[in-house]
């Protein structure tokens, strides 16, 4: 009797797992956002990154899809390095005309967008011969995440972690947005532009 009862109880468990596994898979886009933050939370040791210092700067000149040189309220002159962004590699570059062209007008592209605004950027180091890598932000914004959702840029999320988890899902989402729809570098006409290691 006892032996049956916890056949039919073990059964049921296995239903009922098996339930909750189905409707887990049928709103896993719902849950994805909550997945999504964990692993981010997860990556940064469970703790809250606090968003990085603004300073406002004047754009001086767009070097590259990367590299800007911006002039402080001191007049200082920056060469700042994007942190998490990865552009076309200079090896491409050297090789590839269309790869020269694209970088080309990209820069064009960022330049008038950086002139039409509110420049601040936000330096995660600073050397002494005025290089720094940072996060530019245009009218508050994260500049980043547009660079990221034009496919301008490769992200590279490990550098991303001093962000606050909301930008950083925000990048992410970004990030997928670009790749799914094979805009910039995910375009399929540009895929020789790419590192082949890439994930």
């Amino acid at each position: 009797m006892f032996r049956w009862m916890n056949r039919v109880y073990r059964a049921l468990w296995v239903l009922a797992a098996l339930a909750i596994a189905f409707l887990l898979w049928q709103q896993r886009g719902r849950m994805r956002p909550v997945i999504d933050y964990y692993q981010l939370w997860h990556n940064v040791d469970f703790n809250f990154p606090k968003e990085p210092e603004r300073v406002p700067v004047e754009l001086v000149r767009v070097l590259s899809e990367t590299v800007v040189h911006v002039r402080d309220k001191d007049g200082v002159l920056w060469a700042v390095g994007l942190q998490a962004a990865e552009g076309i590699s200079g090896q491409v570059l050297r090789r590839s005309e269309k790869a020269r062209d694209w970088s080309q007008s990209v820069r064009e592209e960022i330049t008038e967008a950086l002139e039409a605004g509110s420049l601040k950027v936000a330096m995660v180091s600073r050397n002494p011969n005025r290089t720094a890598s940072g996060f530019l932000y245009l009218d508050e914004e994260l500049y980043l995440e547009e660079m990221v959702s034009r496919g301008w840029v490769i992200l590279k999320p490990e550098a991303a972690r001093v962000l606050p988890l909301k930008q950083q899902h925000a990048l992410r989402l970004a990030d997928r947005h670009s790749r799914a729809q094979g805009l910039g570098l995910w375009s399929s006409d540009n895929t020789d532009f790419l590192p082949p290691d890439l994930p």
